[in-house]
């Protein structure tokens, strides 16, 4: 009867062993919640937000670069035909050289203002790209550190579930040792 109770014994302090070892464990790890869940959802909503907007801006700078773009293959397509016409087709008279270089300079112009154009609004892009690119690695951050919040409240609940576990361990481990000292 003595290894008997030797042997109930030795299980319950295993058993606390092991359960103090966890509540040490999640202990320490629950002082690593750093910010309110509530702080961390309107912090990535924000960047969610601002992303969102990021994106749209972007898109729009895309599409104002492509119409630049076919703006100035237009202006030098007017090029192309007026360097060969010598004809007008509506009026049938002949295209003075003069005329051709009022049109070829009037298009030169706007080719200069839209290459300009073109790399003022690419500049713009990459710059919202950088910025894109830093947000999203902040958010990704924060729905980590979400995360990890979230882990660690799991852990707590754990915890708080142990407690009752120990707390009955205990009762028992003090009932055996009093049953293996009156057994002696």
């Amino acid at each position: 009867k003595i290894d008997n109770e030797n042997s109930r014994l030795y299980r319950y302090e295993k058993d606390a062993n092991k359960l103090l070892e966890d509540v040490k464990k999640f202990e320490s790890e629950l002082t690593e919640i750093h910010l309110d869940d509530e702080e961390i959802i309107k912090q990535i909503k924000f960047l969610e937000t601002k992303i969102s907007n990021i994106e749209i801006d972007a898109r729009d700078i895309l599409n104002s670069i492509q119409a630049a773009k076919t703006k100035k293959l237009n202006s030098e397509s007017v090029i192309e035909k007026i360097k060969v016409i010598d004809i007008c087709p509506m009026c049938k008279q002949k295209v003075a050289h003069e005329h051709k270089s009022l049109i070829k300079s009037e298009e030169d112009s706007k080719i200069n203002l839209l290459e300009e154009e073109i790399t003022g609004l690419t500049l713009k892009h990459e710059t919202l790209n950088k910025e894109l690119y830093r947000l999203k690695d902040d958010l990704e951050e924060l729905k980590a550190l979400k995360n990890k919040n979230d882990i660690t409240k799991l852990k707590r609940i754990s915890l708080d579930e142990k407690q009752p576990q120990m707390d009955l361990i205990n009762t028992d481990y003090n009932k055996s040792t009093v049953e293996i000292s009156l057994l002696d």
